[in-house]
Parts: structure tokens; C-alpha cells; sequence
């Protein structure tokens, strides 16, 4: 079964899985001293004949047991999502990729205990329309990842809240200073593993098809983050999308270089949400910061009635995150449509360099979302 609405662009989907090890970098994550590993799943445009060919459907996630953190953050009963393990999504295992290549590339991070494929209405949105889109599973801050060997490295509970601003017993401050360009490091680690396949991937299905010169990255929540946090440090990186997050005081003293987009919501929609005043400071400070200081384009998308999870695909996933108030007043197809949307129409224009309408002031003079560009329509079309 599927329970994902069928994407809208004119390419089938193809995904794969790939096992990296980055032998650079011991895990701060572990106890003992071990090589960083992470989970990746490359998301692209499919041959035309990719439907045809025996090539099964991706399940939204491998085994429903590693949801089991998830589900005890979001305060869901123990098994809810153990279902997710039955749901397919629209990507082909290893299909062939389109032969009209290469692609413009994006890099996705999850949120705080989330996994690799929380926003697959979105990525599959985006490999339709002629993105490879690299979704990260970023061992221990995700809900749980199982290794080709068979060891599960679940969510470590120190990345709990207040983190990262206070100190967590088992944390010292000096690590916590360290965890989240540890987790950014992912972002770059990635970059060069794609650089790498493109140049001679062992299956060969992804040599010559990566466009890396046009690349983008991306997140939600923890994972918007992870995305700023990379962009500062990696010049490969050519356009930031950051969704419903603050973001760290290494961002803020830095600032971003690049074309950057924020979605998130109203001050007020976060109240309601039961957010901390501290978080909904910070949350619009560090925002406002970067985005008054940027040397070209920004965008803020500010969307009133949508909750944390709808940035996401959590409502598809249970009914039960709407009967638990832990969504908001903006109807689901409408929250999906927002958030792909304006994600789209970022990456078209500074990804593919194609200018998208939406991101004129004048396309958004009536709707329900605030919207604010730093620059005048006739520049708002510069690419990367």
C-alpha cells in the first residue's frame, strides 16, 4: 500500500541505498573509538522504462522497529509506525536513471530523532522534476539506523531537549560544542562520496550523472541546522533551504553566503504549538539576523496554522498526530503543497537557474502565507 500522493513532475523515480563509512572520522557518537557510518539514500529521476523493468518499490522506511525512539518522542503509542515498514513509496529500487542527465544535486538532513525519508512527499516531489536528492541518515540523532552488517545504532537520548543550548548529564559543554558540526561533517562527507560516485560509482548507476557543480542543501528542523551549519564551512554548497528550526551561534556569528530560504511560521502559531518563548526568540532572532545580513538573496516564508510535524510528512503517517493536537489548522494537502512549493521554486531558480514566479512579491500579494524577498524581483533570478 501506498499512502504518499503521486508526485508531480514528468520523471518516474529511482532511489538506491548505499553504506558509507568515513574512515577520516572516529564516531564522537560511540562509546569506544570507531569510524563514522552512515545510511544513504539517493533519490533520482528514472528511465522511462524503469515501471516496466522488475525493479520493486522502495518501503518508506526498512524495518518499523527502528521507529520505536520516534514514537517515544512524539508520544505515540509503541508500535504506531511500526506499519511504515508496508508502505511503498514511489522510488524504484536501483532503476536505470534518466538518460538526459546529469542532474542538479540536494542534500537532505532529517530532524532530531527523525530518519532519512520523514519528507519523502517532498524529495519525491523533487527527483520528479529532475533532482538526485541525497537523504541522510545521520547515526545516533536519527530514530534508529540498521548497517548492512546487522547493528542497529539507535537515537542517543542525550540529543534530547534543551539541547543543544544547556548541558545534558552524560554531555560535557565541550562536546556539545562539537556535536553539530559533527553532524554537519556528514553533509560535506556526503558531498564527497557523491563527487566520488560520479566519477566511477561500483554499480555504475550513477557515474556521469550527477551535475555537482549546482548543489544545494537542505533540512528540517535539527537537519535546517545541519544544512546552515555545512553551508558556512563547505563552498561546494550553493543554496540553503532551512525549514521551522533556529539556528546555531556559529551560523549567526558566520552568517550565510549563499541564496537562502527559511519556511517556518508565525510567532504566534508557535505559541499555540506550546513552544517556549525562549524557542520562538530564538527561532525568529537568529532568523532575522541572518537573513538582514546576507551580501544577495533571501527568502522568509512564514506559513500561520502549521505545526512543527507538518513541515514534514508526519500526518500521512498516523492519525493519530492529528488527534493528539500535534498538528495545525493548515489542511494537509494544503501544508504538503506550501512546503513543496516554495521548496521547488527555491531550487529552481537557484539550483537550475530557472527563474519560478513564485518567489515574486506580487505572486504572493493574496495568499495565506507571509512572505518577504531581500531583493528586487529583477534580481531575484541569480544562480548558483
Amino acid at each position: 500500500m501506498t499512502l504518499l500522493p503521486v508526485p508531480g513532475g514528468p520523471y518516474e523515480i529511482g532511489t538506491s541505498v548505499r553504506h558509507l563509512v568515513d574512515p577520516s572520522r572516529d564516531d564522537i557518537l560511540e562509546d569506544a573509538p570507531r569510524p563514522r557510518e552512515l545510511m544513504l539514500q539517493v533519490w533520482y529521476p528514472a528511465s522511462s522504462t524503469a515501471k516496466g523493468a522488475a525493479n520493486r518499490p522502495s518501503m518508506y522506511v526498512d524495518d518499523g522497529s527502528l521507529m520505536q525512539p520516534l514514537e517515544d518522542l512524539m508520544g505515540l503509542p509503541p508500535g504506531t509506525l511500526r506499519h511504515l515498514e508496508t508502505v511503498q513509496t514511489h522510488g524504484l529500487r536501483d532503476a536505470p536513471i534518466a538518460e538526459d542527465g546529469p542532474f542538479p544535486v540536494l542534500v537532505f538532513s532529517h530532524g532530531r530523532c527523525g530518519f532519512r525519508g520523514h519528507n519523502t512527499v517532498l524529495v519525491e516531489e523533487l527527483a520528479s522534476n529532475g533532482y538526485v536528492v541525497a537523504t541522510i541518515d545521520h547515526s545516533r540523532a536519527a530514530t534508529g539506523v540498521r548497517l548492512p552488517d546487522g547493528r542497529d545504532l539507535m537515537f542517543d537520548r542525550r540529543l534530547l531537549p534543551p539541547w543543544p543550548r544547556d548541558v545534558l548529564p552524560g554531555i560535557d559543554a565541550q562536546l556539545m560544542d562539537e556535536v553539530l558540526p559533527f553532524l554537519a561533517a556528514d553533509v560535506s562527507f556526503v558531498i564527497d562520496e557523491l563527487e566520488r560516485m560520479n566519477q566511477c560509482d561500483v554499480t555504475g548507476l550513477l557515474t556521469g550523472k550527477l551535475e555537482m557543480s549546482r548543489l544545494a542543501a537542505f533540512g528540517v528542523s535539527l537537519g535546517g541546522m545541519l544544512a546552515a551549519e555545512a553551508s558556512v564551512a563547505d563552498a561546494r554548497i550553493g543554496a540553503c533551504l532551512i525549514i521551522d528550526v533556529y539556528l546555531p551561534d556559529s551560523v549567526v556569528k558566520a552568517g550565510l553566503r549563499v541564496p537562502v530560504m527559511w519556511i517556518t511560521r508565525d510567532a504566534g502559531t508557535m505559541c499555540l504549538e506550546g513552544w517556549s518563548r525562549a524557542d520562538i526568540d530564538d527561532t525568529h532572532r537568529t532568523m532575522r539576523n541572518v537573513y538582514d545580513r546576507l551580501p544577495g538573496v533571501g527568502y522568509i516564508v512564514l506559513v500561520p496554522g502549521m505545526f512543527h510535524v507538518d513541515f514534514s510528512d508526519g500526518r500521512l503517517l498516523t492519525p493519530l498526530i492529528a488527534e493528539l493536537g500535534l498538528s495545525g489548522s493548515v489542511p494537509l494537502e494544503r501544508a504538503l503543497a506550501l512546503v513543496g512549493g516554495y521548496s521547488s521554486a527555491f531550487f529552481d531558480t537557484h539550483v537550475k537557474g530557472v527563474p519560478a514566479s513564485l518567489l515574486q512579491p506580487e505572486a504572493n500579494a493574496n495568499s495565506d502565507v507571509l512572505f518577504e524577498s531581500r531583493v528586487a524581483p529583477s534580481r531575484a533570478h541569480a544562480s548558483i
